[in-house]
């Protein structure tokens, strides 16, 4: 009897850190499953607004970002006053996810969905890049650069073989690479603050000083809108808009969540599998197929992205080592 009290003590911490951890994974396992489901709904329904509109990529920015300002306020409530340095990193952010998103749905007016979200594939290298000149993790080494290199190669051959290239399609989505990575520069920076805003917080406050942008910018595009767009097409339109901007909130929330409950490489391949399930939805669901070279393209691109997960994982350790080390020193 004293035997088995012993033995039941002795696995109580393993089933208690058994169970804790099982709760985790269901939990990331809800918010990954949410996230991916969103993102899709979101692009998909971008593209059909768009399509329907022939336009107006601006005003499309401006409701994604008024249905996020609602939905962020009814989740966060009343925050308390920002710092000076917070205001200055959330006006970035900001702007920077504002503009992105405009060249975003700008990219949506011009070419198939599956092909915005393969060049945006990319993103990585731009933020890499940015990132060595404005926070302090330094200018990347070359192995890093030799994979970005790779998956660049392949999201080219992908692109250049899709039946709706278009140039302008293609320079707007890749502007959109460019602040989405200047966003992600500002959030780094966020978090190595002493005090980092809390993740929630921190996209409300964003999305409250994009949509300062996106109102001022939308305001001709809304006049046109509502001068020369049919009511009754405005009604048909109205509820997947609101779909489109639930949808975008939802799935930039899930990421701030999901980032508390995973490290940052894990992180990376899960936003990998996002990107991979977005152009896979898009090419179901708009019935677009896929050439060899767009195939051979995704491929590369995939591979470099794995020898770039890889190097990472290395400098990590290689860095956690020389931590450990100057502490025992």
């Amino acid at each position: 009897g004293q035997h088995r009290q012993h033995l039941q003590h002795e696995l109580r911490p393993f089933f208690c850190n058994l169970e804790s951890f099982m709760v985790q994974a269901a939990n990331v396992f809800v918010l990954v499953l949410l996230w991916f489901s969103a993102a899709s709904v979101n692009v998909i329904s971008a593209k059909i607004i768009l399509s329907e509109l022939h336009g107006y990529a601006w005003v499309l920015t401006f409701f994604q970002l008024v249905v996020s300002l609602v939905c962020g306020r009814l989740y966060v409530g009343k925050t308390k006053p920002l710092t000076k340095v917070q205001r200055r990193i959330t006006f970035g952010a900001g702007f920077s996810t504002w503009i992105g998103l405009v060249f975003t749905n700008q990219g949506f007016n011009y070419m198939n969905s599956s092909l915005v979200e393969t060049i945006k594939a990319a993103e990585p290298a731009a933020g890499t890049i940015i990132g060595a000149f404005f926070t302090k993790e330094g200018w990347p080494s070359f192995p890093i650069l030799r994979s970005l290199a790779i998956v660049v190669v392949g999201v080219m051959l992908a692109s250049w073989s899709d039946a709706s290239f278009a140039l302008l399609g293609v320079l707007a989505t890749v502007l959109a690479n460019f602040f989405f990575s200047c966003s992600n520069v500002f959030s780094k920076m966020n978090h190595e603050q002493d005090e980092p805003l809390d993740g929630m917080i921190y996209w409300h406050c964003d999305v409250c000083y994009g949509l300062c942008f996106a109102t001022i910018c939308a305001l001709p595009e809304l006049h046109r809108l509502f001068a020369t767009v049919e009511t009754l097409q405005l009604r048909a339109l109205a509820p997947i808009t609101l779909l489109n901007g639930l949808a975008f909130w939802t799935y930039n929330a899930c990421i701030c969540l999901i980032t508390k409950h995973v490290n940052f490489s894990t992180f990376l391949v899960l936003n990998t599998m996002r990107r991979a399930t977005l152009i896979i939805s898009s090419l179901m669901y708009f019935g677009i197929e896929m050439s060899m070279p767009n195939i051979l393209g995704l491929g590369i691109a995939a591979i470099g992205f794995l020898v770039f997960l890889g190097q990472k994982k290395k400098e990590q350790k290689v860095s956690s080592a020389a931590e450990d080390n100057d502490k025992h020193a």
